[in-house]
């Protein structure tokens, strides 16, 4: 399967496996990684806070909702609500 990556007007558009994710800072998402047995955050809620500002770079900064605490997720592991 595989993954890729745009970006559009200071928003990212991700396109995983016939499902297309619009990824913009505010808006919350649910942590859904596409190999199974990775466990790491996996049904988590959060809110995205900053997007990579590196170029190839697929990390974003975000605040879980759960713990309001801050960390770096995959943006190509993300599902909208």
């Amino acid at each position: 399967m595989t993954t890729a990556i745009h970006e559009e007007n200071g928003e990212l558009r991700v396109e995983r496996g016939g499902v297309e994710v619009n990824v913009v800072v505010g808006e919350k998402y649910k942590i859904e990684p596409i190999n199974p047995r990775k466990k790491k955050n996996r049904g988590r809620i959060c809110k995205i806070l900053n997007l990579p500002s590196e170029f190839m770079s697929t990390e974003a900064l975000a605040k879980f909702e759960d713990t309001k605490r801050t960390g770096k997720v995959d943006i190509r592991e993300l599902l909208p609500l």
